[in-house]
């Protein structure tokens, strides 16, 4: 006997989508996490502090125990409103911030260092393409290859520099 029946309509609001939601969030928050850890060279036997600015408390408290071993995170403070925390980096989600707290899990004045020395090389590296492409001369003669390379690699490299000055600010306050 064939029984016929309408197709069932999804629900677009269904609860898988919302789950699915909530695991690119948490997904993010430990990529975030990591990025850090790899940026200021903490070693990964380290557990660090973690704190979350976000109203949304209840994903972070459900996913705790996930975040802490994905992320090598030992504690998870929640605030609901945004403080500057010192000597830790930043990160910044779509409604949530985070920072990770460094002090005592590096050294900040060789971090600083560190960052300092390689910041003043990657503006020694910019201030040479631009010396590079200023010059009329080698802008005419060079391949167009060549000098669009040069002006990505300028681009690349003031990235980098902006990066660093904000990392060197983050560990600084």
């Amino acid at each position: 006997m064939l029984m016929v029946e309408k197709y069932p309509i999804v629900d677009p609001h269904t609860k898988e989508d919302v789950d699915e939601k909530n695991f690119e969030k948490i997904k993010d928050l430990i990529t975030k996490v990591r990025n850090i850890r790899a940026i200021y060279k903490v070693d990964q036997g380290i557990a660090i502090p973690l704190t979350v600015v976000t109203e949304k408390e209840e994903l972070i408290t459900t996913h705790n125990e996930l975040i802490k071993r994905l992320a090598r995170v030992n504690t998870i403070t929640i605030l609901h409103s945004d403080e500057k925390q010192k000597h830790a980096a930043s990160a910044t989600l779509t409604d949530m911030k985070l920072y990770v707290h460094l002090e005592g899990i590096i050294d900040i004045a060789k971090e600083q260092k560190r960052l300092t020395d390689e910041s003043m090389q990657t503006q020694n590296y910019i201030n040479s393409i631009e010396k590079r492409l200023s010059n009329e001369q080698f802008v005419s003669k060079a391949p167009k290859k060549v000098v669009t390379t040069e002006k990505e690699n300028l681009a690349t490299a003031q990235k980098k520099l902006s990066e660093l000055k904000k990392h060197i600010d983050q560990i600084t306050f």
